[in-house]
C-alpha cells in the first residue's frame, strides 16, 4: 500500500500523517518500504520490538495487578454490603470480626467504614501490643 492509501484507510486528510505514523515501524523494521513507495508488513517479530522496548509481558503485568486490586476492593465491598446490613465490621483483609456495631441508620459511605476498619485495626494492635509486652515483661523478670 502507498502512505496515500494507508492515510486514506485511516481517515487521515494528508499523506504525510501515514508517513509520520510509518517511520518508527519502519525504523523498527515491523514494516519495510520498498523503491516504488508502497509499504508491507515487515519480518521483524512483534515480540522481539517489544522485548528492545521492555514492554514484553506489560499487558500480562496490567492484568494481574486489576485482578489483584479487584479482589481486594471486591472485598472491602462485601464487608461493607455486610455492615451496611448487619453492623457487624469485619476485616476484609482477615475475614475476622473487629466489632458489632448497631445498623448505620442511613446509607454510609465506603469512606466511613473504611475509617472505622483501620480505627478497629489500630486499636486492636494496641492492645496485641500491650498483652505482648506485658507477658514479656513477667517472662524477663522470671515471674511467669
Amino acid at each position: 500500500m502507498t502512505s496515500r492509501e494507508i492515510a486514506e484507510a485511516l481517515g487521515y486528510k494528508d499523506a504525510r500523517n501515514a508517513r509520520l505514523h510509518l517511520n518508527p515501524l519502519v525504523s523498527e523494521g515491523l514494516v519495510s518500504r520498498h523503491e516504488d513507495r508502497r509499504y508491507e508488513r515487515g519480518h521483524t517479530d512483534l515480540d522481539e520490538v517489544a522485548e528492545r522496548h521492555g514492554v514484553l509481558g506489560a499487558t500480562n503485568r496490567q492484568r494481574q495487578r486489576y485482578e489483584i486490586a479487584r479482589d481486594y476492593w471486591g472485598r472491602w465491598f462485601d464487608s461493607y454490603v455486610t455492615w451496611c446490613q448487619t453492623g457487624q465490621l469485619i476485616d476484609p483483609d482477615t475475614g475476622e470480626v473487629l466489632d458489632v456495631q448497631r445498623v448505620p441508620s442511613r446509607k454510609q459511605l465506603m469512606r466511613v467504614f473504611r475509617q472505622r476498619v483501620l480505627a478497629a485495626r489500630a486499636n486492636r494492635n494496641e492492645e496485641l501490643t500491650a498483652a505482648f509486652w506485658d507477658e514479656s515483661s513477667l517472662f524477663e523478670a522470671g515471674l511467669n
